[in-house]
């Protein structure tokens, strides 16, 4: 099952929704559109955010549902991307309109917060593998590795992969504290986005030609993050929504 939450390029609320929700016995029949859901070929349901009568609902709705239509579009990374069409299609409730925002907030937050660890993961081994390569690889009879500015430049990534995993402890203590992590899940997503996309970059450059063609695995990285990147939001999406939190929470103490 999968969060369905977006519905357009940069409408990341998970609490703003246009898609319609109307009572049908125990549960509700939806319609609208909900887009940009990753991997969704795979799933058997997905989680929907829509608006009842009396305000945001958070809903099941099976892939197979009547009046469900899933389009399934490739992506980057050899995954797929799917829009959900809803047209009366029937739904299960799971949270209604006095916990729903809640719900849909906290689904997206620890959404956020895994994406983040896998994008932490694709630059930690993409950053392994140039690192390797750059021991092995040699020019002017010397390794490759020994010029100064590749050096720096690895030093730059292996920074911003440590930023990263101490960001991610942060968020996953704060979570564990029992702590409103929405601005930290945002503020992760943007850093571990725009980490991954610069160092799965400067591996294809450390590997040189043969890190553009299909002949070495240094590509399916850069790759797999440009796809994690836009996942929920891409990172000037998250930046917005970190610093319209952080702004709320201030204005709030």
């Amino acid at each position: 099952v999968l969060p369905a939450l977006q519905e357009t390029a940069f409408g990341i609320d998970p609490v703003v929704a246009e898609c319609q929700a109307v009572p049908d016995g125990d549960g509700w029949r939806l319609s609208g559109e909900k887009a940009f859901i990753p991997e969704a070929g795979g799933a058997d349901g997905f989680l929907v955010n829509a608006n009842g009568p009396d305000g945001l609902v958070l809903c099941h709705v099976p892939v197979d549902a009547d009046g469900a239509h899933l389009t399934l579009s490739p992506s980057v990374d050899g995954g797929d991307t799917g829009t959900l069409s809803l047209d009366g299609a029937p739904a299960g409730p799971i949270a209604g309109s006095n916990h729903a925002a809640e719900a849909c907030r906290r689904l997206l937050d620890l959404t956020l917060l895994g994406l983040g660890a896998e994008l932490l993961g694709i630059m930690e081994t993409a950053l392994d593998m140039s690192v390797e390569y750059l021991k092995i690889r040699t020019q002017f009879d010397q390794p490759i590795g020994a010029f100064q500015a590749l050096q720096h430049r690895a030093a730059n990534d292996y920074v911003d992969t440590e930023l990263t995993r101490s960001f991610l402890y942060q968020v996953c203590a704060a979570a564990g504290r029992g702590e409103d992590i929405s601005a930290l899940a945002s503020g992760l997503k943007a850093k571990a986005s725009g980490a991954a996309l610069t160092i799965t970059k400067s591996a294809i450059q450390f590997h040189g030609a043969i890190g553009v063609s299909d002949e070495h695995d240094i590509g399916l990285y850069l790759k797999r993050a440009i796809a994690l990147s836009s996942h929920y939001g891409n990172e000037m999406a998250h930046r917005g929504r970190f610093a319209a939190l952080s702004n709320l929470g201030a204005n709030q103490r």
